[in-house]
């Protein structure tokens, strides 16, 4: 058993970009987290690493539009609450616009 209460983790690619609590983050890494999570799972895992803020952590936990989720580039058919699987891609993203 691990720390999480599981006995089986995953490894998962996460990327993070976006305006985000008045800053701009751009966090691309791995992260293991229990067999059978989701999203926002993985985004807590983020900040117990500290690879997210949390700050950043608490404008993206809602997963609400115009926050975007892609699982290996798709977006979930059963939403934002879909479970990851061992070597998922998920990139995390809010809208950017300029000139």
């Amino acid at each position: 058993m691990n720390l999480f209460g599981s006995k089986n983790t995953i490894t998962v690619e996460i990327k993070v970009m976006g305006f985000l609590g008045g800053e701009y983050l751009s966090v691309v890494t791995e992260a293991a987290i229990p067999e059978g999570s989701g999203v926002k799972r993985l985004l807590k895992e983020l900040v117990d690493l500290k690879r997210l803020g949390k700050s950043a952590y608490n404008a993206l936990k809602s997963l609400k539009p115009p926050i975007t989720v892609m699982i290996n580039g798709e977006s979930p058919k059963n939403g934002k609450s879909a479970i990851l699987n061992q070597g998922d891609s998920v990139s995390v993203f809010t809208p950017i616009s300029g000139g």
